[in-house]
């Protein structure tokens, strides 16, 4: 038998990987754990990014890459980092072949409307559709967005233009990987250390786990021989990223305030544009984001998206009746 949270709607199913959402007494783990994470956002923290890019010198082409979907998130960070701190930045962007002319057009007004570069990478799409299809056959998903995407962007990145490339997940998407990743019932301090630590940390600590996920990814079906010589760079560059202690990434929304009625009033100011009126809260730009949400439904698994939105609604930003037009 299912059993649902109250607070937040989520149901004891899995989550990735892992084992099935603990749920006791009625309130599932994260519930109990995110409250504990949610204490360090404040505002001292904000100091340590703002000494961070004040203290960057003029070594590099870029002062940072903003690793750019067109979601909420990544447009909120180039946003915020170019109010902020008037960074000179490189908006880079992974074509996974589900961008919209409306996504594209929208992505190209707020980087034209910020003043900053934008650089498209753009994969054979018969390649990636191998990849997409070998997925699906072997592991019932089709897309891990954020592996692929730094992978085909390591050899960017590599090229040292940037001393940090900026990461754009909510808050609650990075705790919600924390708390996974760490087990249930830490304690406040452990959590938050661990916060912080993915706030700024070196590039080497991502693409060493982007590496690991994409072994298990990439070894499944069969490839053309176009399809690895291809993969083969791309992997080759983010498997050097592991040893690059030149390069840090940085989440900015462990230090600046990440408020979604805040961040849509931000973005509609600089002329963002939600693709249907109940889209206001979504963070991604995929338009095979249904056939995603989809796919993890039939599995009994929790995607990011789900978790996201029972955020919202656990901490009253939505109501109920809007959580489940989403």
């Amino acid at each position: 038998m299912t059993n649902t949270c109250n607070k937040c709607g989520l149901k004891n199913w899995h989550i990735g990987n892992v084992g099935k959402l603990p749920i006791h007494n009625g309130v599932c783990q994260i519930c109990e754990d995110s409250k504990k994470i949610f204490k360090i956002q404040d505002q001292k923290n904000r100091k340590l990014l703002d000494d961070y890019f004040q203290n960057l010198r003029n070594e590099y082409k870029y002062d940072c890459i903003v690793l750019f979907t067109g979601g909420r998130d990544s447009s909120y960070s180039l946003l915020k980092l170019k109010e902020l701190y008037d960074l000179n930045i490189l908006a880079l962007t992974w074509d996974n072949g589900f961008f919209s002319v409306q996504q594209k057009k929208q992505m190209e007004n707020l980087v034209n409307y910020l003043d900053i570069d934008h650089l498209y990478i753009n994969t054979d799409w018969n390649i990636v559709k191998e990849i997409y299809r070998n997925r699906l056959f072997h592991l019932g998903r089709f897309c891990n967005c954020v592996p692929l995407a730094f992978m085909f962007a390591a050899p960017i990145i590599s090229k040292n233009i940037a001393p940090a490339i900026v990461f754009s997940t909510s808050i609650s998407q990075t705790i919600n990987v924390i708390i996974r990743e760490m087990g249930e019932n830490r304690s406040e301090d452990e959590y938050n250390s661990q916060l912080l630590k993915r706030g700024i940390s070196n590039i080497g600590n991502i693409a060493a786990e982007m590496y690991e996920i994409l072994c298990v990814d990439l070894l499944v079906g069969e490839y053309s021989d176009v399809a690895i010589e291809e993969i083969k760079k791309a992997f080759l560059s983010l498997k050097q990223l592991r040893n690059n202690t030149n390069i840090n990434l940085i989440t900015p929304s462990v230090f600046l305030p990440w408020n979604e009625k805040e961040i849509i009033s931000s973005l509609r100011s600089a002329g963002w544009k939600d693709r249907k009126a109940n889209e206001s809260y979504l963070h991604s730009s995929c338009l095979a984001e249904g056939v995603k949400s989809y796919l993890s439904y039939m599995q009994k698994q929790i995607n990011m998206d789900v978790l996201e939105i029972a955020n919202l609604y656990r901490n009253n930003i939505i109501s109920f009746r809007e959580m489940n037009k989403l």
